[in-house]
């Protein structure tokens, strides 16, 4: 196995630094391309004692199916959550059985703040079914609330946190009624992050929940993992540099963008020509990547230089309080022919991988819930050999380390399709929410023991090579 330690070099800064690149340099003058150009965004490191304080709604499951351990270890873990915030950042706690309650409203983590939740989490018991529908929309409509109850408005990061362990039985049910209302419902700048435990959630309902509020869906195998889960999902929340990230993708001079590879919202301003991806927001050293496919037309002349695409971001920087704009633009050579070797572009390189291994585990799962292991096994593994054949060269470490990284989690989820039965009790939950890091780039795999979160920190915590785990969520797991 090779050595997978990488180096990140630090730079103090407040912006997020934006870049773009082509899979080749130079592609010649006198034939069409289609090429693979990424822009690359790189989010500024952040020390704890300047993050902004935060708004967290907790919506928890009380129905029957909670009773016990499951409960009790969700309210020690909320009481973990409470320690680590400070006088500025405020939790409100939602349950919900058939019916709903607002337990606490939204509150400040002083110490009489935090002996009120803690108080109110010794009164909470199981009851009856999930109405999982009414719990959500109270607690969207809790962050939301334009005054809090202390006079000041509401904190710069605003989340809610869903916690269930079964499947939505009263209330809206269907999975696509329930999140596109939830899409109508979300404000721009709340993020919803979905917690499910064991095995019979509705993995589906709760992946796509959290992609409409620019979350994630964190698997709980095991009751005693939800501490991590929340400690991951919070160390995130406390890291937040930027929101609101709109990045513009402008086709200059006769090239056409034919395709985005990414699961964020994608709006055409101009056909083939002009598009606006949102992508929510970003936290401390999180890497965001949107790779496309751009057709390049030929030219009369050779030895030219082609502006092929521009890229400009806008986003509301948390940390200094204002809006900030970047843009760069995309210059390739236009030679008669090529004169030399030319080696891929390393980032671009590592986002086809990327992609493909996250697309992979889409079709295998669409494969699986129809019954066809077979057919989804051999999806996943035809990725894996394409990873495997298009290893990067020697001296290419990250790219290297990165195809390690993606055809070891191919392979363990893999290894959860062995038949249909351990696919619908193990299998479906590990295929979800691994596709969804792997599409969005942060981090949601909990299932982990102590000693992984502590070789992630010796090995560099990069985006690749080991997880995309910033040093906030390291920090808060290693609290647990």
């Amino acid at each position: 196995k090779k050595n997978c330690t990488v180096k990140f070099e630090v730079k103090m800064t407040k912006s997020i630094e934006i870049s773009a690149a082509a899979e080749y340099g130079a592609y010649t003058a006198k034939e069409t391309h289609e090429v693979y150009v990424n822009c690359h965004l790189k989010a500024p490191a952040l020390e704890e004692e300047a993050r902004k304080p935060v708004d967290i709604v907790v919506v928890l499951d009380r129905s029957g199916s909670m009773a016990g351990s499951k409960l009790e270890l969700c309210k020690k873990t909320m009481e973990f959550m409470v320690k680590q915030l400070g006088p500025k950042d405020r939790v409100a706690l939602v349950t919900y059985d058939s019916s709903v309650t607002a337990n606490t409203e939204l509150t400040k983590m002083t110490e009489t703040g935090k002996s009120q939740l803690v108080n109110a989490l010794k009164g909470i018991h199981a009851g009856s079914t999930t109405n999982l529908s009414g719990g959500l929309f109270q607690g969207i409509n809790a962050v939301q609330a334009p005054t809090r109850v202390d006079g000041d408005g509401p904190n710069p990061v605003k989340s809610v946190l869903l916690l269930t362990d079964g499947l939505a039985n009263c209330g809206v049910t269907n999975t696509d009624q329930l999140v596109s209302a939830v899409k109508s419902l979300l404000q721009p700048g709340v993020n919803l992050f979905t917690f499910g435990y064991g095995n019979d959630h509705n993995e589906e309902l709760l992946r796509h929940l959290s992609d409409a509020g620019n979350g994630v869906y964190y698997f709980v195998e095991k009751v005693d993992s939800v501490a991590l889960a929340f400690a991951d999902c919070l160390g995130g929340l406390l890291s937040v540099t930027a929101q609101g990230i709109q990045l513009s993708c402008d086709a200059l001079n006769g090239c056409d963008i034919r395709s985005i590879k990414t699961q964020s919202e994608i709006k055409a301003v101009e056909q083939s020509k002009m598009y606006q991806v949102s992508l929510g927001d970003i936290y401390a050293e999180e890497e965001r990547d949107v790779l496309m496919i751009v057709s390049l037309p030929s030219l009369k002349y050779f030895d030219m230089q082609l502006q092929a695409v521009r890229f400009k971001l806008q986003y509301l920087n948390v940390l200094t309080c204002a809006m900030e704009n970047a843009e760069v633009t995309l210059t390739l050579q236009r030679p008669e022919q090529y004169s030399q070797e030319r080696p891929p572009n390393s980032v671009v390189v590592q986002q086809k991988a990327r992609i493909l291994a996250a697309e992979a585990l889409d079709q295998a799962k669409e494969k699986a819930e129809k019954g066809d292991i077979t057919e989804a096994k051999a999806v996943i593994e035809k990725a894996r050999v394409t990873l495997t054949v298009n290893q990067a060269p020697e001296n290419d470490v990250t790219v290297q380390c990165q195809a390690q990284a993606l055809i070891a989690d191919l392979g363990a989820c893999s290894s959860f399709m062995a038949d249909e039965r351990l696919y619908k009790e193990r299998g479906r939950f590990d295929v979800a929410s691994m596709a969804q890091q792997h599409h969005v780039q942060r981090s949601n795999q909990v299932n982990i023991a102590a000693m992984e979160v502590e070789a992630e920190e010796k090995e560099g915590g990069g985006a690749f090579g080991v997880s995309y785990r910033n040093k906030a969520k390291r920090s808060m797991m290693k609290r647990v």
